[in-house]
C-alpha cells in the first residue's frame, strides 16, 4: 500500500545517533576507575615507603650520633652500670635456687598429715614462716618436734598462731629460724 509519492522506507536516510551507548559509558567509567585505583595504590605505597625510609634514616643517624658521643670513659661507666644490673639478676637467681632448696628441706621434714598453705622466706635472715593445716593436735605437735629436733639446720622454732577450723582441722603458723652455715653446706650438695 505504498503511494507513489512516497519513497520506500529503506531509502529514507536515518538520523545519525551521536549518543554513546550506556554500555560503552559504563565500560569507559569502569576502566577509568580501575586506572585511578591502581595509580592511587602506587602513590599510597610510595608515600608509605618514603615515610618508613625517613624513619629508618633517623634511627641510623641517632645510632651514629650516639656512637660518636660515646667516649671510652662513658663506655666504662655504662659497663659498670650494666654489671650492677646483672649482679642484681645473679643474686635473684641464686636466691631462687636457695628458695627451691628450702622447699625441699621443708618437704623432707614434713609429715604426710600436714600441709602448708602459706610460705614466706627471708633469704637474708634465713627465717621461714610456714602456715598450714593439721588434722589433729598430735600431728601438729609431732611436726613441731621434728623441726625442733633438727638442731643442725634449725636454730629455733616458735608457734606463732594456732586455731581450730571445723571444716579443715587445726590452722597453725610456725616461725622457723634456719642455721645459715649448715644450710649453705646443704645447698651445695
Amino acid at each position: 500500500m505504498e503511494t507513489k509519492n512516497q519513497a520506500p522506507s529503506t531509502f529514507i536516510p536515518k538520523q545519525k545517533q551521536n549518543k554513546v551507548d550506556t554500555i560503552d559509558a559504563l565500560a569507559y567509567l569502569s576502566l577509568f576507575l580501575i586506572v585511578a585505583v591502581v595509580i592511587g595504590f602506587i602513590v599510597f605505597h610510595y608515600v608509605l615507603i618514603e615515610k618508613e625510609n625517613t624513619r629508618m634514616k633517623g634511627y641510623v643517624n641517632d645510632i651514629t650520633t650516639w656512637e660518636k658521643q660515646m667516649s671510652e670513659g662513658d663506655q666504662k661507666a655504662n659497663m659498670l652500670a650494666l654489671k650492677k644490673k646483672s649482679d642484681v639478676y645473679v643474686k635473684l637467681l641464686n636466691s631462687r635456687t636457695e628458695a627451691s632448696k628450702i622447699f625441699e628441706f621443708v618437704k623432707q621434714r614434713t609429715l604426710p598429715e600436714i600441709y602448708y598453705n602459706n610460705f614466706e622466706a627471708d633469704m637474708d635472715g634465713k627465717t621461714v614462716v610456714l602456715g598450714g593445716i593439721s588434722d589433729t593436735f598430735q600431728n601438729l605437735a609431732k611436726q613441731y618436734l621434728i623441726f625442733k629436733a633438727d638442731k643442725e639446720h634449725v636454730n629455733s622454732i616458735t608457734i606463732k598462731e594456732v586455731g581450730i577450723n571445723k571444716e579443715k582441722g587445726i590452722n597453725f603458723t610456725f616461725n622457723v629460724s634456719l642455721n645459715a652455715a649448715s644450710l649453705q653446706a646443704l645447698f651445695k650438695k
